[in-house]
């Protein structure tokens, strides 16, 4: 039986690396938006916020194309478990909570990214054709 009996694993890196860009996009957008929420309800700095947003919309893109994808998917990794960790220690967020905002899926912003970077962008992308030129 292969490894992959469904088919390519880059196929898979690269719906993965596509879905999650667009989510956390719109996680990056909507802080543009919202910056001074950043600051007055999870105390984050301006400043700071700006790069998280910036981390999120420039990582987004970057997982989305597979270009400089393993540096991207480590900042999004450490951003997400620094929100992951406010969500736990400012918000006394539970792990689980069906009816109610939880920070598992912080735990998965955290995860994904890291299982990219570890992986690689795969062979659908940027990163792996610019290889295959040198």
């Amino acid at each position: 039986m292969p490894l992959a009996p469904l088919g390519s694993t880059d196929l898979a890196l690269l719906i993965l690396r596509v879905v999650f860009a667009a989510c956390v996009f719109k996680h990056g957008w909507g802080k543009v938006h919202h910056i001074e929420d950043l600051d007055t309800f999870w105390k984050v700095p301006v400043p700071v916020a700006w790069v998280v947003a910036a981390i999120q919309i420039l990582g987004a893109f970057a997982l989305a194309l597979g270009l400089l994808m393993v540096p991207f998917a480590i900042a999004l990794a450490v951003v997400h478990a620094v929100a992951t960790w406010k969500l736990i220690t400012m918000a006394n967020e539970p792990f689980v909570a069906p009816s109610r905002h939880s920070w598992s899926i912080g735990l998965l912003y955290t995860l994904i990214p890291l299982v990219l970077a570890i992986s690689g962008p795969g062979r659908y992308s940027l990163d792996y054709s610019m290889l295959l030129r040198n």
